[in-house]
């Protein structure tokens, strides 16, 4: 398993190419080339948070991803995080885990 902080994953991004390739599945999508369900929401109106779960596959694409991400604003009280999240690349062939993206804001 390699293991990279953000840092390293940002110097590792070709913004041009980046670019053209979120431009390539907006167009995919609106083709309906995207296998793209509903976002999944749960909120925790007791302290004002939530969460909310994002996923898609585009066809043919050997991986397919699940990002979830959490809000709970009044974490800034108490010096935490008001946001956590992550994203998992999975094999659209086998369901293997092929990454696990964490963020913490």
């Amino acid at each position: 398993m390699i293991i990279l902080d953000r840092h390293q994953i940002e110097d590792l991004i070709d913004l041009p190419a980046a670019a053209a390739a979120i431009r390539d599945v907006f167009c995919s999508t609106s083709r309906g080339e995207v296998n793209l369900p509903p976002v999944g929401h749960i909120t925790f109106p007791q302290v004002s948070g939530d969460c909310h779960i994002k996923y898609g596959h585009m066809q043919g694409k050997p991986n397919f991803v699940i990002k979830i991400a959490t809000g709970f604003p009044q974490n800034a009280e108490t010096d935490r995080g008001t946001g956590n999240g992550m994203s998992l690349v999975l094999s659209a062939t086998t369901g293997a885990v092929q990454a696990i993206l964490h963020d913490e804001m």
